[in-house]
């Protein structure tokens, strides 16, 4: 299972890059407000006046981002989750956070 996630009903993306490395990630802190909903992360960027929904796999990236997490556990917790190969949970990772970096919602750069 891909993330995949939504902002105002229209899709972001769909994952399909290659190469995880093990970097530690995690959300920025200021101007987020989400909450998981019937097993789906709905998220507000305050600051960028923009919403967001997530299906299962992002919701399940997304709280270990709130806490900070390697890469490669991202990948494990895809792989765990849904029984799906390492290399396609690796590009589904890379993908997700490539979005989310280009949306400035990680720490760091």
């Amino acid at each position: 299972m891909s993330a995949e996630v939504r902002a105002s009903g229209t899709l972001l993306w769909h994952s399909s890059n290659a190469g995880a490395d093990m970097e530690q990630v995690q959300l920025r802190t200021d101007g987020l407000t989400w909450r998981v909903v019937d097993g789906e992360v709905i998220v507000l960027d305050v600051p960028g006046r923009v919403y967001l929904a997530g299906n299962h796999t992002a919701a399940l990236l997304w709280e270990a981002l709130a806490e900070g997490a390697r890469t490669d556990e991202l990948v494990a917790r895809v792989v765990d989750e849904f029984g799906i190969d390492p290399e396609t949970a690796s590009r589904d990772v890379d993908h997700f956070l490539e979005e989310l970096r280009k949306r400035g919602l990680l720490d760091g750069p």
